[in-house]
């Protein structure tokens, strides 16, 4: 025990006791240095809107930390209902979570990748790396919930199917 830590001798016993003031620490310092570090840990791309991408959409992808990304046709009647759910959803998570839809009929190359065979298709990606699918349509409770999972880094279970319209 050094020196420094102790700020008196029991008259009594002869022990040392320790000056806690020192050693506690400024609670309102470490407050500021967490404040700071969460800011600073904003997702740069999270900018509270859906975003519509092309081709290249997973270059945009890949510089996120966290993306939901919706496939989607213009005809399809359950992909307008989700980019609704989507799009209130892009304003809660604003600052951490990127949302963005890609057609299909103009961009055809996820559809391989990722095995669509009806719309709307959402994909959950982590650093560029598709996590988790929700197939058709949910309801916002639903969606919200598998947000949050993805966002807290659970991967959240497999999601029931939704409503949704056939590329056939």
């Amino acid at each position: 025990m050094s020196d420094r830590n102790i700020n008196s001798v029991r008259p009594d016993s002869g022990e040392k006791i320790m000056n806690d003031e020192k050693e506690r620490p400024d609670i309102d310092s470490m407050a500021k240095r967490l404040e700071a570090a969460m800011q600073s840990s904003a997702e740069e791309l999270a900018n509270g809107r859906v975003n519509e991408l092309d081709q290249n959409y997973m270059d945009i992808v890949r510089k996120a930390r966290t993306a939901i990304v919706e496939f989607y046709r213009t005809t399809c009647p359950y992909c307008r209902q989700l980019m609704a759910v989507l799009e209130e959803l892009a304003e809660v998570y604003k600052d951490k979570v990127f949302f963005a839809k890609v057609n299909v009929d103009l961009v055809e190359e996820p559809i391989e990748r990722f095995k669509i065979l009806g719309v709307p298709l959402t994909v959950a990606f982590k650093k560029g790396m598709a996590v988790s699918r929700m197939d058709g349509f949910q309801e916002l409770e639903t969606a919200d919930r598998w947000v949050s999972a993805l966002y807290h880094g659970i991967r959240p279970g497999d999601m029931p199917g939704g409503q949704f319209t056939s590329l056939e």
